[in-house]
């Protein structure tokens, strides 16, 4: 494929780059250099206001030969009942493709003004997918199917790739355990919260579970890594090694019950970084983190979740690039289940401040467990109709399913009495 520009930048080739190399697996020529386009032989698309006989056009809107970041969000429309934007009256795609899956996998609205949450994050009320009611579908994922088909019907013997629907459990611990290893304090301080509340069925469990009667509830791994074991579901850990503070409620990582924990599912699934709240902010702790659970696992770690989900971009993902981290987890929102940068699939992180690709590659999450309990109060029966619907959506184009969940929400106790059966039905939905 040879495509005409006037302009090249850093921002078209990193769209050029998703669209051909990575969702199409078509390599692809730019050239600004008309002789040279209206002479090849090879697939031609231009992208210009130019007119060229017989050759398929995309019209640019000109985002991507900008190097500011604008104030305007842009505007919604629906042609043949898909969602686009940046909406062109000419050209033989009814809207600028490039332009808008840049403008969603740049996060370009979280450059914008926005009023950030109590932890400073943006939130998905604040997003153009939310407020234009299409944050549920993985639209760029959309794009990308129907620009195939158009490129199919044009181009004779053109050979494009096509992705598989996959699936990938991430789990977050925050705390292995529930009341074992946090010491007689902190278990003596939860036991005086129980009888202060009258919460009898906290206050048999927590000393069956001290005395050894039965196992701690939020130590469910084995059971975890069995479920996974023969299905082609992903299964991921990301682990919290920071230090006790007041959004960070862990267990010492230097205990030896730590360690053998970390033993136990290091060598059955893939163990990442579960960054503490304090490191959202500050390199020096994340590195001291990123060191803790390396000398734990035996590894180099190299991918994570950031704990809250709290960074604010692009100086968090800046921090990671600077550290060695290579893939990150937390593209997702804490308020609203859905795509918060349009898609199910992975992508590379592009700085929009300094207008360049990055080598940081973003995995985002369709939905969290506790969005749906804490933050949507939905029942068990209502969350499971939540999450296979937005299985659905990215099994229709054939995209990547990422569940966010915590060892906690799986122990089937207090607030999470039902939710196993949630995450059972899920995973029955996704390996049949």
């Amino acid at each position: 494929m040879i495509i005409f520009s006037e302009h090249t930048s850093p921002r078209i080739s990193y769209a050029l780059n998703y669209v051909f190399n990575i969702q199409l697996g078509l390599s692809y020529k730019l050239t600004s250099n008309t002789e040279e386009f209206i002479e090849s032989k090879q697939f031609k698309i231009n992208y210009s206001s130019f007119q060229f006989e017989h050759v398929f056009q995309i019209v640019p809107e000109g985002l991507l030969f900008e190097n500011i970041i604008r104030s305007k969000y842009p505007i919604l429309s629906q042609v043949d009942n898909l969602p686009i934007i940046f909406q062109q009256k000419s050209g033989n795609i009814p809207f600028d493709i490039f332009s808008a899956l840049f403008w969603f996998l740049s996060r370009y609205e979280e450059y914008m003004e926005f009023t950030p949450d109590a932890h400073g994050r943006f939130p998905a009320t604040e997003s153009f997918a939310y407020k234009n009611s299409i944050l549920a579908s993985p639209i760029i994922d959309e794009w990308i199917n129907y620009f195939r088909d158009i490129l199919q019907n044009t181009f004779d013997g053109i050979e494009l790739k096509c992705n598989t629907f996959r699936a990938v459990t991430t789990i977050d611990v925050d705390s292995p355990w529930c009341y074992k290893n946090k010491g007689l304090l902190r278990n003596v301080v939860g036991l005086i919260r129980d009888l202060i509340t009258i919460n009898i069925n906290s206050i048999v469990l927590r000393l069956k579970v001290l005395l050894n009667k039965i196992p701690d509830p939020w130590y469910n791994f084995e059971w975890l890594l069995k479920l996974h074991d023969n299905t082609k579901t992903q299964l991921m850990f990301f682990v919290h090694v920071g230090d006790y503070g007041r959004y960070d409620k862990t267990v010492n990582y230097k205990l030896k019950a730590f360690s053998s924990f970390i033993d136990t599912i290091n060598s059955r699934a893939e163990v990442s970084i579960h960054p503490s709240y304090k490191a959202s902010t500050k390199k020096d702790v994340l590195k001291e983190e990123l060191d803790r659970l390396s000398k734990l696992t035996g590894k180099k770690v190299v991918k994570s979740r950031q704990h809250f989900l709290v960074f604010a971009l692009p100086t968090y993902y800046r921090m990671l690039i600077e550290l060695g981290v290579e893939d990150d987890f937390s593209m997702g929102f804490a308020d609203k289940p859905g795509f918060r940068a349009g898609t199910s699939n992975s992508f590379y992180f592009f700085d929009l401040e300094n207008n360049r690709e990055t080598n940081l590659k973003i995995h985002p999450f369709a939905v969290m467990d506790r969005t749906l309990s804490s933050y949507e109060g939905e029942s068990v029966q209502k969350a499971s109709e939540t999450i296979n619907n937005l299985i659905e959506n990215v099994k229709k184009v054939d995209g990547t399913f990422v569940s966010l969940w915590h060892n906690e929400s799986l122990s089937n106790r207090f607030e999470w009495k039902g939710w196993r059966a949630v995450f059972n039905d899920i995973f029955n939905n996704i390996n049949d």
